[in-house]
């Protein structure tokens, strides 16, 4: 019978405090007090401190921007005004025809107040046959004495009747001045309004001779964070932060205090278990011993073994400790040795039986010395290096002059451009950079290529800004308007639907020939850094068009057919044009990666077709194409003429040089005979260079040439743009100098010299063997009669013409051209040509 136990005779002693125990809770009251007054503090000091450097950083980094803006909107007004004087000297100034002439200027500036034609007697502004009593005050005709005097342009800041005015006085002729005012608060306080948006507010002040005047006041004033820069003609700008802009940056104190929660929970837990530990409890109940049963003497002969055995184990593991590791030699064989087995010994002296017929997933695997190692998954006991990573294959021949292009599918899966990524991140880490821009176009393998490259940029621990579907010039502007120097354009440019590539700039500079070679050779050598970058996203589109409408003034309301040819600019071309003031036709305006309309290149006369019928159908004026990802330019004009890039630039340098007498003008060698003629003429000076944008961007950048053009359609201003190829910009500037010349293209093509010319033409060859054909011609030709230029390939000058061969750097072919005279004369340079061509090579000649 078992006998209930009675739990009431079973007396517990209570539970006892020690010294220890006390302890613990002090301390875990200590720690927690420290932790709360930590926090606080750091609430209340070091939170104000950094919420105060992020302010003054961002209200200094708007104040800049701000600066640079009206600055270059100030220095645009110069220019329209310098424009406008010089337009008007070839204008009827007379007295009878002031009212037209005015007219004319206020429909150029139409935000000006007055634009008025002064004429000046002949004893001077006191002259009674004068015109200057239309001046407000005598700042206004001090200006007009001194622009006369100096031969110069007069800018002054000041204020009239309570109006705040920034005028500028030109000199047209010895007796006449164009006197333009605007007024501050409409056209400075615009841009102000416009670029400081909820995070800032302004004050403009004019300081002068010691007194300071408000010109635009702002409220409220949080003075010690502003910051000041000074502006052309007198003028202050001072920047405030706005509340919002404090709200916005002002830290979350909800995280802060759950981290406090947390640590004191942590101190809480952790005391806890050592305050339970420490208790003293009552000795255990004695309970009646176990009887246990005899012992077997083999059972206790078997135990103490047992014990033995584990005691000398564990001695052998101590002694082995204290021996090092041997680093492993690769120029030895590091294998265990094996006890001296004859059976053994003869089993592994003995070959395989029909080594020929290993299968690929063999666990032997034999090196090119030799040596023969085990797989680790096929003998996962032994210890071996791991299996080397699967080889990424590249066509080398995608690594081209100055970018990365190949057929998408074939040359730019997803391995290669994850090696790519890798390569490319890990070059601009080490040139500095620790941010890049990627932009991709509208082909149909962009986005995927864009994954893969972002996977292998950020595995290199770079920062990658994603711009989306933008043309390449809008990458380029982002370098320069985000200040990071870094960028990747993934787009296939002017080629084939099936073609991409990558178009890469780093620290402001587009990659060489060598660059790109030595990018090819990083992956071969799987030189990659390593880090963990991140991925942010923004947006340039509005940004860019802003930029650009404060920059070109079009003096006439144009319809423009703008032909994008399903490419990158599809979006962005038309709004731009339209708030460029054109009546814009869009034609082939969405975005398609097949190109179903026409060929992305519109440099080839066949593929303008629809943009000519389309001019005559809505009788436009001129009509701008685009290339795939925007940075060529082609045209046709309002009669249905087809100019060539170098027509183009025939327009364009007559304009910059008339304001900029002396400067450079850049073109390739690619370019008509007639530019550099009309360059001197004009007195500028022209400089020939060799074919491909990046050489063509590091030469203006080296010469400071205003700027630059290449036969194929890519355009460079130097002259109030950053010197990049840009096919709007450049059709913006073009119309632009049309409009203020007060003519149109057909006509400004009839001024120039007309020159027969082919178009380029294309021998295909192998990549390997071009270079190599063009030493041949440079050694076998005989020229006597023509001058070399041989700094792109080799153009022979003749008295009546000019032929040129080269490599291609795009593509495996030779490039020529010709031009002459006349027909007559082109024809025989031509043929003089082919006959050296087959001479060297029949088979080629015979494309020509």
């Amino acid at each position: 019978m078992i006998k209930k136990l009675n739990t009431a005779d079973l007396k517990l002693p209570p539970l006892q405090l020690t010294a220890a125990s006390r302890d613990i809770v002090l301390s875990g009251v200590v720690c927690i007090a420290l932790i709360v007054a930590a926090f606080f503090w750091l609430q209340q000091n070091e939170k104000k401190r950094v919420e105060s450097l992020r302010i003054n950083a961002l209200t200094s980094a708007i104040a800049d921007q701000q600066r640079k803006t009206l600055t270059a909107y100030v220095a645009n007004l110069g220019a329209r005004v310098d424009s406008a004087s010089l337009r008007l000297q070839t204008l009827d100034t007379g007295k009878a025809n002031i009212s037209g002439v005015e007219q004319t200027l206020a429909a150029a500036f139409p935000e000006a107040l007055n634009a008025l034609l002064l004429h000046v007697g002949a004893q001077g502004i006191a002259d009674e046959d004068t015109h200057t009593q239309r001046l407000r005050n005598n700042i206004e005709i001090d200006m007009l004495r001194k622009s006369l005097e100096t031969r110069s342009t007069i800018v002054e800041t000041y204020q009239h009747n309570g109006e705040w005015l920034l005028s500028f006085v030109r000199p047209v002729s010895s007796s006449a001045a164009f006197f333009i005012s605007f007024g501050i608060r409409e056209t400075i306080g615009h841009v102000l309004s416009a670029s400081a948006g909820s995070t800032v507010t302004n004050a403009l002040l004019q300081r002068y001779g010691g007194r300071e005047s408000t010109i635009i006041a702002a409220s409220p004033l949080l003075n010690e964070f502003e910051k000041q820069h000074h502006l052309p003609f007198g003028l202050v700008l001072k920047v405030y932060p706005r509340q919002e802009m404090l709200g916005q940056l002002a830290g979350d104190n909800t995280l802060p205090w759950l981290v406090c929660l947390l640590c004191i929970g942590l101190v809480c837990g952790s005391h806890s278990i050592f305050f339970l530990r420490s208790l003293q409890q009552p000795a255990p109940l004695a309970r009646p011993s176990k009887v246990e049963p005899p012992s077997d003497p083999a059972v206790e002969l078997e135990r103490q073994i047992q014990q033995e055995l584990t005691k000398k184990l564990s001695a052998g593991r101590q002694r082995e400790s204290t021996h090092p590791t041997p680093k492993f030699d690769p120029t030895q064989q590091m294998r265990p040795p094996m006890p001296d087995i004859p059976e053994r010994r003869n089993k592994a002296a003995t070959p395989p039986a029909n080594t020929e017929k290993l299968r690929d997933d063999d666990v032997f695997d034999l090196s090119d010395d030799g040596d023969i190692s085990l797989d680790n998954a096929a003998f996962s006991g032994a210890a071996s290096a791991a299996p080397p990573q699967e080889t990424v294959k590249h066509n080398r021949n995608c690594f081209r002059a100055y970018d990365i292009r190949g057929i998408a599918d074939r040359d730019l899966g997803d391995e290669q451009c994850l090696e790519l990524g890798r390569a490319i991140g890990s070059e601009a880490l080490n040139r500095g950079q620790s941010k890049i821009l990627l932009g991709r176009d509208g082909r149909i393998s962009s986005q995927r290529i864009r994954d893969a490259l972002v996977k292998g940029l950020l595995s290199t621990g770079i920062d990658v800004i994603d711009l989306g579907l933008i043309a390449t010039p809008m990458l380029h502007y982002a370098c320069h308007d985000l200040n990071i120097g870094s960028g990747v354009m993934i787009t296939g440019s002017h080629n084939p639907p099936e073609y991409n590539g990558l178009k890469i700039s780093l620290n402001f500079s587009s990659l060489t020939s060598e660059d790109i070679a030595n990018l090819a050779t990083r992956i071969e050598q799987k030189d990659f850094l390593s880090g963990e970058g991140t991925l942010t996203g923004d947006s340039i589109e509005q940004r860019y068009i802003d930029r650009i409408c404060s920059d070109v003034v079009i003096a006439q309301n144009l319809r423009v057919v703008i032909d994008a040819g399903n490419g990158a600019t599809s979006r962005v071309a038309p709004e731009l044009f339209e708030e460029l003031g054109c009546d814009v036709v869009p034609l082939f305006c969405d975005i398609d990666g097949n190109f179903p309309n026409r060929s992305p290149d519109p440099t080839i006369p066949e593929n303008l077709d629809a943009l000519a019928n389309a001019i005559i159908e809505h009788g436009a004026d001129i009509g701008i194409a685009l290339d795939g990802d925007g940075d060529r330019i082609a045209v046709v004009t309002a009669s249905g003429r087809r100019p060539s890039a170098d027509q183009l630039l025939m327009v364009l340098a007559d304009d910059i040089i008339s304001r900029n007498p002396g400067c450079d003008i850049l073109f390739d060698v690619k370019c008509t005979r007639s530019l550099p003629q009309l360059i001197v003429e004009r007195g500028g000076r022209p400089v020939m260079w060799k074919c491909g944008h990046s050489h063509m961007k590091r030469k203006m950048a080296h010469t400071g040439a205003l700027l630059g053009g290449e036969y194929s359609g890519h355009i460079f201003f130097n002259e109030r743009w950053y010197g990049f190829d840009d096919g709007m910009y450049a059709a913006a500037r073009l119309i632009e100098a049309l409009t203020l010349a007060d003519t149109d293209m057909d006509t400004e093509l009839d001024r120039y010299p007309a020159l027969v010319s082919s178009p380029e033409i294309l021998l295909p060859i192998k990549d390997e063997d071009k270079f190599a054909f063009i030493n041949r011609v440079a050694a076998e030709h005989r020229f006597t009669d023509a001058k070399l230029i041989d700094i792109d390939g080799l153009r022979f000058e003749f008295r009546n013409g000019w032929g040129l061969i080269r490599a291609s750097n795009t593509g495996p072919a030779i490039s020529l051209r010709f031009e002459g005279e006349s027909a007559v004369a082109m024809n025989s340079i031509r043929d003089a040509f082919a006959e050296l061509i087959a001479s060297i090579d029949p088979a080629l000649a015979d494309s020509l």
